[in-house]
């Protein structure tokens, strides 16, 4: 209730007050049951908002309107009898829609009456949730919820997901933290220190995640980061990897009974958080206008949004609107492509010309056992472990490594440094062991040992076979590098996978396909440098 003063002073017995406004005049209906239960309207919304019939003081002032009434009071103001509004006070009382204070006999809305319109608003707020969560999940392309407090959690009462969604459900009863999830912390908007003390302290601060807040001054200090910041933002604090924002829903009153939040892996939600955030600011907005805040009327429910297919005009022109917007961000997503394809394969062609180097000795002599046989053993052994490697789904791979590595940039690196070592030991074995026999034998009667006659002789002849190999290694993991993003590798597969996950929303579209131009010019980036370099290191006679 907005702090206003009353027009008349209030005399000592609570009575009548002056300059009330004029009295209603009376109407067919007053002699029938109608009128009975109109002047019990009057009377309840009376007491329940006395500004509404013109009692109060001009906005700004210091001094509410009254929140009790007398009878005489209530009897004046409503230009009412006397006798006729002391009766239906009574009844009113014991039905529970009114109380009288003990000290002075006057009349207050009822615990009753504010039970019915709490259970109203509840329902009113999971119907309305309800549509709101379809709504936003087919624009959005993430998984919306609607949560509301329950105790020191934070309990979901509606929740949808957009139609090509490709990963596990959440569920409604579900229950999560308040103090680790962007929902649970938007809960906490409007309450101060002492408060959220009071709801956190008896459980405990639950941390489940490596950036969760340890302790009460943390957690207190972050909700008024996302206070200042109009809505909340976790980002591994439920669990590693896990991004989600939150926004709060308002009654009437203004007070935070819910609010909305999206949640997702980090890798597909930060490219996209400012679209997410203002989406979902946008759903608590017109969530709290529903239930009765005050604002605008919220716009009619767009459509659902079309497919691809049916968009494809629209679409093409959103990416190059997309790339503006966003060009920062998918350059540095770009570099981040590049380095991690480049340090992978760097590991992996050392890793294998090193094998290659040790193994590629020659044929064994059948009359004697010597080195050769063991290498030769490790050569085939070698290329057929990898070779059974490459063959493994690299969606498989990755997965596989995750009880072992975890979520992060050192699976990513591991299995894309896995799947650079066959095609470079192939070549490298291939390369070494073509060198003409002569050409050794030769370098042998001249007093060469074997490692000189491997370093100066079969290794440069070898080069441009090997250099090949990386080559095409390098082109390979640039769209196996892609595949990372789901152990939260790092790259375009950022871009690329958020995209895929969410067709039929918003900027889907540009994002698959400036992931994969982003990839095509990562590739003609690697090129140049290979041709540099074959240019550099490989003398005109023996290029292939």
């Amino acid at each position: 209730m907005s702090p206003r003063t009353s027009r008349g002073a209030v005399p000592d017995d609570g009575s009548a007050v002056a300059a009330t406004p004029a009295a209603p005049a009376p109407t067919a209906g007053d002699a029938s049951g109608g009128g009975q239960v109109h002047r019990a309207l009057a009377i309840l919304e009376l007491l329940g908002d006395p500004e509404s019939v013109g009692l109060g003081g001009p906005e700004g002032t210091a001094v509410e309107a009254p929140t009790s009434f007398g009878v005489v009071e209530i009897a004046r103001t409503l230009g009412r009898d006397k006798s006729q509004v002391s009766r239906l006070l009574r009844l009113l009382a014991d039905a529970g829609f009114v109380e009288r204070e003990a000290g002075t006999l006057r009349y207050r809305i009822g615990t009753r009456l504010f039970s019915l319109g709490v259970r109203a608003v509840s329902k009113r707020l999971r119907d309305e949730a309800d549509a709101l969560v379809e709504r936003e999940a087919a624009l959005l392309g993430e998984r919306v919820e609607v949560c509301v407090r329950s105790g020191g959690s934070a309990m979901t009462v509606s929740t949808a997901a957009p139609d090509s969604e490709l990963r596990a459900v959440g569920w409604v009863g579900r229950t999560v933290p308040l103090s680790c999830t962007a929902g649970g912390r938007a809960l906490l908007f409007d309450l101060d220190t002492a408060a959220i003390a009071r709801l956190i302290v008896p459980e405990g601060l639950t941390a489940t995640g490596p950036a969760a807040p340890r302790s009460l001054d943390e957690l207190v200090v972050r909700i008024a980061e996302d206070r200042a910041r109009g809505w909340s933002l976790a980002r591994h604090e439920m669990d590693r990897g896990l991004l989600s924002v939150g926004a709060p829903v308002r009654d009437a009153a203004g007070r935070v009974v819910a609010a909305v939040t999206v949640g997702g892996p980090d890798s597909r939600i930060d490219p996209v958080l400012a679209e997410v955030s203002t989406g979902v600011l946008r759903a608590a907005a017109d969530l709290s206008v529903a239930i009765g805040a005050p604002g605008a009327p919220p716009a009619p429910p767009p459509d659902h949004p079309a497919r691809p297919s049916d968009q494809k005009g629209r679409s093409v022109v959103n990416v190059f609107q997309y790339f503006a917007a966003n060009s920062a961000q998918i350059l540095n997503l770009t570099i981040q492509h590049a380095q991690f394809v480049f340090y992978c394969v760097a590991i992996g062609s050392i890793v294998s010309v090193a094998i290659g180097l040790v193994v590629s000795t020659g044929e064994p002599n059948p009359n004697r056992f010597s080195f050769d046989w063991w290498a030769t053993g490790i050569r085939e052994g070698s290329l057929l472990i990898t070779a059974a490697v490459l063959t493994v789904p690299s969606l498989a791979l990755f997965v596989l490594f995750l009880p072992i590595t975890g979520l992060g940039v050192t699976t990513a690196i591991i299995v894309l440094t896995i799947y650079t070592l066959y095609t470079v030991l192939r070549n490298t074995v291939a390369g070494l062991t073509a060198v003409d026999r002569a050409v050794l034998e030769s370098a042998r009667g001249l007093g060469y040992g074997r490692v000189r006659r491997l370093l100066t002789i079969q290794l440069p002849l070898a080069w441009p076979v090997i250099l090949n190999g990386i080559r095409v290694t390098t082109l390979i993991s640039i769209s196996i590098a892609v595949v990372a993003s789901i152990v939260q590798g790092p790259g375009l597969g950022k871009l690329l996978l958020t995209g895929i996950t969410r067709i039929g929303a918003a900027n889907a579209f540009p994002q698959v396909l400036i992931g994969t131009v982003m990839c095509l010019v990562v590739a003609a980036f690697f090129e140049i440098i290979f041709a540099i370099v074959q240019r550099l290191t490989i003398p005109r006679g023996i290029r292939v």
